[in-house]
Protein backbone atom coordinates (compact mmCIF):
# COMPACT_ATOMS: atom_id res chain seq x y z
CA UNK A 1 0.00 0.00 0.00
CA UNK A 2 0.85 3.64 -0.04
CA UNK A 3 2.68 5.42 2.74
CA UNK A 4 -0.57 6.78 4.19
CA UNK A 5 -3.79 4.82 4.65
CA UNK A 6 -7.10 6.46 3.81
CA UNK A 7 -10.79 5.72 4.18
CA UNK A 8 -13.30 5.58 1.37
CA UNK A 9 -14.87 8.74 2.80
CA UNK A 10 -11.50 10.46 2.48
CA UNK A 11 -11.21 9.18 -1.09
CA UNK A 12 -14.64 10.59 -1.95
CA UNK A 13 -13.67 13.93 -0.39
CA UNK A 14 -10.45 14.01 -2.44
CA UNK A 15 -12.33 13.23 -5.67
CA UNK A 16 -14.86 15.96 -4.87
CA UNK A 17 -12.12 18.49 -4.20
CA UNK A 18 -10.19 17.61 -7.36
CA UNK A 19 -13.20 17.47 -9.65
CA UNK A 20 -15.28 20.28 -8.22
CA UNK A 21 -18.26 17.94 -8.11
CA UNK A 22 -20.23 16.59 -5.18
CA UNK A 23 -19.01 13.09 -4.34
CA UNK A 24 -19.97 11.16 -1.23
CA UNK A 25 -19.26 7.69 0.07
CA UNK A 26 -22.15 5.87 1.66
CA UNK A 27 -21.35 2.76 3.67
CA UNK A 28 -24.26 0.34 3.68
CA UNK A 29 -25.04 -3.09 5.05
CA UNK A 30 -23.76 -6.01 2.98
CA UNK A 31 -27.25 -7.31 2.13
CA UNK A 32 -28.44 -3.87 1.00
CA UNK A 33 -25.40 -3.39 -1.22
CA UNK A 34 -25.86 -6.87 -2.73
CA UNK A 35 -29.53 -6.10 -3.43
CA UNK A 36 -28.59 -2.86 -5.20
CA UNK A 37 -26.05 -4.73 -7.33
CA UNK A 38 -28.64 -7.39 -8.24
CA UNK A 39 -31.11 -4.62 -9.04
CA UNK A 40 -28.49 -3.14 -11.37
CA UNK A 41 -28.33 -6.40 -13.30
CA UNK A 42 -25.54 -8.39 -11.70
CA UNK A 43 -26.13 -12.08 -11.09
CA UNK A 44 -26.82 -12.80 -7.42
CA UNK A 45 -23.59 -14.81 -6.83
CA UNK A 46 -21.47 -12.02 -8.31
CA UNK A 47 -23.30 -9.39 -6.25
CA UNK A 48 -22.73 -11.46 -3.11
CA UNK A 49 -18.99 -11.73 -3.77
CA UNK A 50 -18.66 -7.99 -4.44
CA UNK A 51 -20.68 -7.08 -1.35
CA UNK A 52 -18.62 -9.45 0.77
CA UNK A 53 -15.43 -7.96 -0.68
CA UNK A 54 -16.65 -4.50 0.24
CA UNK A 55 -17.08 -5.62 3.85
CA UNK A 56 -13.53 -6.98 3.84
CA UNK A 57 -12.16 -3.71 2.47
CA UNK A 58 -14.11 -1.75 5.09
CA UNK A 59 -12.66 -4.00 7.79
CA UNK A 60 -9.08 -3.44 6.59
CA UNK A 61 -8.45 -6.59 4.52
CA UNK A 62 -6.48 -4.56 1.96
CA UNK A 63 -4.66 -2.38 4.48
CA UNK A 64 -0.92 -2.70 4.00
CA UNK A 65 1.37 -0.61 6.17
CA UNK A 66 4.70 -2.26 5.46
CA UNK A 67 6.22 0.43 3.25
CA UNK A 68 6.85 -2.21 0.58
CA UNK A 69 5.52 -0.09 -2.28
CA UNK A 70 7.80 2.86 -1.47
CA UNK A 71 10.74 0.47 -1.18
CA UNK A 72 9.84 -1.16 -4.49
CA UNK A 73 9.53 2.10 -6.42
CA UNK A 74 12.45 3.76 -4.63
CA UNK A 75 10.58 6.86 -3.47
CA UNK A 76 7.71 7.85 -1.22
CA UNK A 77 4.29 7.10 -2.62
CA UNK A 78 2.04 9.91 -3.78
CA UNK A 79 -0.39 11.36 -1.29
CA UNK A 80 -4.08 10.64 -1.79
CA UNK A 81 -4.75 14.22 -2.86
CA UNK A 82 -1.88 14.23 -5.35
CA UNK A 83 -2.86 10.88 -6.87
CA UNK A 84 -6.53 11.84 -7.21
CA UNK A 85 -5.72 15.25 -8.62
CA UNK A 86 -3.43 13.67 -11.22
CA UNK A 87 -6.10 11.13 -12.17
CA UNK A 88 -8.83 13.75 -12.49
CA UNK A 89 -6.52 15.96 -14.55
CA UNK A 90 -5.62 13.03 -16.81
CA UNK A 91 -9.29 12.22 -17.38
CA UNK A 92 -9.97 15.84 -18.23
Amino acid sequence: GGDEAFTLTELADAVAAASGRAVTYQDMPEAEFAAILVGSGLPEPVAAVLAQSDVGIRDGALLVETGDLAALIGRPTATLDAAVTAAVTELG
